[in-house]
């Protein structure tokens, strides 16, 4: 178990080390894929999906609705 907790705190702080770098949009599928497939031993084309899903979702909600800007790196 403690193994698994690591992984997912090494993940997390990678994700948002890297969100002023790479942007929120660019980092958030590369996170969800990673944790569905690899972690949470998801098929393919669903970590796909969702890594797809989300962001749009996120940039909808965060951007166009509030007008809440999101880092967005080199995005």
């Amino acid at each position: 178990m403690l193994i698994l907790v690591g992984q997912v705190a090494i993940a997390l702080i990678v994700t948002v080390a890297l969100f002023s770098w790479i942007g929120v949009y660019g980092e958030l599928p590369l996170f969800l894929i990673f944790y569905l497939r690899f972690i949470g031993n998801r098929s393919w084309r669903m970590s796909i999906l969702f890594a797809v899903l989300v962001p749009i979702i996120t940039f909808f909600f965060f951007e166009i609705t509030p007008k809440i800007t999101l880092p967005k790196g080199v995005t």
